[in-house]
């Protein structure tokens, strides 16, 4: 097996997702996960669709933000398609795919930009 087809193969918990990764992608990784866990701590991540997730409600219907690792990006995900919208209206340069904006590594500046996206998305899901 790969490195790219083992961090791609299926995972259960957060903590095995996170065991795939090194180097900017799980600092990115990390530094949201160390956020959602600083402002909502009532809140823990699972993994949903192979990637952690903050999900609300039992149906895939249901709203969830989630991030996702690539060795070239880091994704939000999030089915509030008029909130990624809103994202990609606010980051150059960011790739796009149905309901995710993919962010280089190298656009630190997107990082404070995304967090306020996941308050955003808490205060409207997570009551």
């Amino acid at each position: 097996m790969t490195n790219t087809e083992e961090k791609l193969s299926k995972v259960t918990t957060v903590e095995e997702y996170l065991s795939r990764w090194d180097g900017e992608p799980l600092q990115w990784l990390n530094t949201f996960l160390d956020f959602m866990k600083k402002e909502y701590p009532e809140h823990t991540p699972q993994i949903f669709f192979q990637m952690p997730a903050y999900k609300f409600g039992p149906k895939m219907s249901d709203s969830y933000i989630a991030f996702a690792l690539n060795e070239k990006h880091f994704t939000f995900h999030s089915l509030d398609f008029d909130m990624i919208n809103e994202i990609r209206g606010q980051i150059p340069k960011a790739g796009n795919g149905k309901g995710c904006v993919k962010v280089q590594y190298t656009n630190i500046a997107a990082i404070p930009l995304l967090q306020g996206y996941c308050r955003k998305f808490m205060d409207k899901y997570s009551k």
